[in-house]
């Protein structure tokens, strides 16, 4: 630590010829005492003394070590907006590590400080320090600066009652750390991230009362897992194209999310995982079109999402996990005009509304299926559409009697018949239908890319 100038050595302390109702429109600066460190204080519209222990200078800026302000009861207002005077009059600037906690990497600058209602960061900051007001649990209200470029780890984490963030996140933002606002559960949004590049695990994690996000604008590539799980009143969600992964769990427990823009980005890569689907009981709605960056569709992917058609590209999706589309009510159409390897039994298993008939097209028979194809299927009422091309296949792989595959007519071991669509009853009253054609039927509504 620089040696203090002597200038600020006989500045004396403001507040003790103040009395403490009377406002002021600064924060004083008292220097230390021999081998301690100086505060900033500052008496607040209401009378109240808000007092910030554990300041040094430091080339001339203001700075704070880590933890000297722990629990204190004697801040409420941090308005860093406010100038900083010295006992001459002179003007201070902070540090733009001010609220950093470089100084003590993972301590609070001013965290579990439970009486602090209101910040507003200093115009110069550059970040927000990891834990730097974590636990403040009366905190309401944050204004951030339009030159912040980061927020650490677990930054706001059960900062219960913060509903506000004014400024939204300013567009120099380019990373938001894991846990940063977890369990905020009265912040509502419209969050608004433009210059984001990289957002942590957990970030969002139990924002109970947000209601939107929108990072269409920014590069993010990775949403790691459980951002916004249990975010239970999240409505809508725009990804920035440049998304390529959405991880275990992402939106789990996001019971409100039904306008997801895309549902699936142009560039996407990975989709959660078998054990923690990234969409798992989420109200999502509309049309899915699988990008060719996307080789598999996993376990309960889209489990009792209320979309009504799932479309893969020509190119890219190879399988298609177990329960996949479990209990999707309004599904009646999926189009798989990719070269698929396997699907795996179940993978429509209580999906579509009973009554209503289900259409699946295949451009090719994939290597591996199940040898219940249509498990626990609602609709009892299956058009499938295969080339032409695919026909023997179809014939041989009905033949080679797989359990569930035996197709009876008039109570009759049937083959497959050519040119026919009604092949008659089979497991338990399905009825299957075969179409066959050249390529995906020109009057069919879904595009195919």
């Amino acid at each position: 630590m620089k040696r203090i100038a002597p200038q600020f050595l006989a500045i004396t302390l403001v507040f003790a010829a103040t009395p403490a109702s009377a406002a002021t429109d600064h924060w004083t600066y008292t220097p230390p005492a021999t081998g301690t460190r100086g505060t900033i204080s500052w008496t607040d519209s209401s009378g109240f003394e808000n007092v910030i222990n554990g300041i040094i200078l430091s080339d001339g800026a203001i700075d704070v070590y880590p933890n000297c302000n722990r629990g204190s009861a004697t801040l409420r207002n941090a308005d860093f907006s406010i100038p900083v005077r010295d006992g001459a009059g002179n003007e201070l600037a902070y540090s733009p590590d001010f609220l950093a906690g470089k100084r003590d990497t993972g301590a609070a600058i001013l965290g579990y400080i439970t009486g602090l209602t209101n910040v507003v960061v200093n115009a110069n900051a550059t970040s927000l320090g990891n834990y730097c007001f974590k636990g403040c649990t009366g905190l309401v209200r944050v204004v951030l600066n339009d030159g912040l470029e980061s927020i650490g780890v677990q930054a706001f984490t059960d900062d219960t009652a913060l509903m506000e963030i004014e400024n939204a996140f300013p567009d120099s933002l380019g990373s938001i750390g894991n846990n940063a606002f977890q369990n905020c559960k009265a912040l509502k949004g419209p969050l608004v991230a433009n210059g984001l590049r990289t957002i942590g695990s957990r970030a969002f994690h139990t924002c109970s009362a947000l209601l939107g996000v929108d990072l269409s604008a920014s590069t993010v590539e990775t949403f790691p897992e459980y951002v916004f799980y249990n975010a239970s009143k999240l409505g809508s969600i725009a990804f920035p194209d440049t998304t390529a992964a959405i991880g275990n769990g992402c939106f789990e427990g996001c019971t409100s999310l039904t306008n997801v823009t895309p549902l699936l980005p142009p560039r996407l890569e990975t989709l959660g995982t078998d054990s923690s689907p990234a969409w798992r009981d989420d109200p999502i709605q509309g049309h899915v079109v699988s990008p060719p960056t996307l080789e598999r569709v996993g376990t309960r992917a889209f489990r009792t999402a209320k979309i009504e058609t799932f479309t893969a590209a020509k190119k890219g999706l190879k399988t298609i996990g177990q329960y996949a589309f479990f209990q999707a009510p309004n599904l009646t159409n999926v189009v798989l005009s990719a070269t698929m390897e396997g699907i795996t039994a179940n993978w429509l298993d209580s999906s579509g509304t009973a009554g209503v008939p289900q259409h699946v097209w295949f451009r090719n028979l994939p290597a591996s299926l199940p040898s219940n194809l249509w498990a626990g299927t609602k609709s009892l009422n299956i058009t499938i559409h295969l080339p032409w091309s695919q026909e023997k296949a179809w014939r041989e792989w009905v033949a080679s009697g797989p359990s569930g595959h035996t197709f009876t007519f008039d109570g009759a071991t049937k083959t497959l018949p050519k040119r026919r669509n009604d092949i008659g009853t089979w497991n338990a009253g399905v009825v299957q239908n075969v179409t066959w054609w050249n390529d995906i039927d020109p009057h069919f509504t879904i595009k195919v890319r």
